[in-house]
């Protein structure tokens, strides 16, 4: 069974920010962005830190296959897929090549090549429904 851990090791009122890395693997495989917490509120918090079930399933709004974060309390349709900042989601997880802080790009904390993480991210993923995450803080 494949296990990531996304390692969350900067908070900021706009955002979370983590590294996500395969279990096994010595180095970080990307980087990560979420709302920043907010008491597990739909839409507008990360997830709280914990082991979830990721499974595969279409996605009619971005017309494509991704991972859906399960059995998050109170919670569904966490998505991990493509975008740059917290505008670009509703309680999902971002994923990018790098990230930046300094909020020299949008004035925001952000991850960059977020489609080039996506789809190296489905790539290490292909032929595999499901995988099991770890949230952490670090």
């Amino acid at each position: 069974m494949i296990h990531c851990v996304i390692l969350r090791d900067i908070h900021t009122g706009e955002a979370t920010l983590g590294r996500l890395r395969f279990e096994g693997d010595t180095e970080d495989f990307c980087f990560t962005l979420e709302e920043p917490w907010k008491d597990n509120r739909t839409y507008i918090s990360c997830i709280p830190a914990g082991r979830y079930r990721c499974r595969r399933r279409w996605s009619s709004r971005f017309g494509r296959e991704l991972f859906e974060v399960s059995d998050v309390p109170g919670r569904t349709a966490i998505l991990i897929h493509a975008g740059n900042t917290t505008d670009d989601i509703e309680g999902c997880v971002l994923l990018g090549e790098s990230r930046d802080v300094g909020n020299r790009y949008f004035g925001k904390p952000a991850v960059l090549e977020s489609r080039s993480a996506m789809t190296r991210f489905m790539e290490r993923l292909h032929g595999v429904n499901a995988f099991d995450l770890t949230v952490e803080e670090v």
